[in-house]
């Protein structure tokens, strides 16, 4: 059951400048004094946070492990850009520096450089890394 509704026209007849809406009567605000008389006591909502307090509850939303475990791993990530970077192949095909920081690349170039990255990564040791500590590094430097 469709019904037709008149809309109106929405055409300006004259050019209105940024100073005119300024001028222009907007909806009646109400004036709200700070006080302890505009909280109700019985709230709906938790009292207002400042962004401080916000970022710090982000931050303490991520366990203290996880964290440590992204650090860990995106350092990994960076001492092998680092390292790669001294690299001709990396150049080889007109190529790039590649980020330190793997937010700065697109996800093609993200896809590209992690498959290098998880072949040539190896320990302190040169020694290969097992396979479960491969993925959680790329999840870590993924989160």
């Amino acid at each position: 059951m469709a019904s037709n509704f008149d809309l109106g026209n929405f055409e300006l007849k004259e050019e209105i400048s940024l100073s005119d809406l300024m001028l222009m009567p907007t909806q009646n605000l109400i004036d709200v004094k700070k006080d302890d008389t505009t909280c109700s006591t019985k709230r709906r909502f938790s009292t207002p946070m400042s962004n401080v307090e916000l970022n710090k509850k982000i931050q303490n939303a991520i366990p203290r492990k996880t964290r440590s475990n992204n650090k860990w791993a995106v350092g990994v990530w960076v001492d092998w850009t680092l390292e790669r970077n001294l690299c001709p192949e990396t150049y080889a095909d007109g190529g790039r520096a590649i980020p330190s920081d793997p937010n700065m690349l697109t996800n093609e170039l993200l896809k590209y450089w992690m498959a290098h990255f998880i072949q040539e990564c190896r320990r302190g040791d040169s020694t290969p890394y097992p396979p479960n500590t491969l993925v959680q590094i790329t999840s870590g430097i993924q989160r």
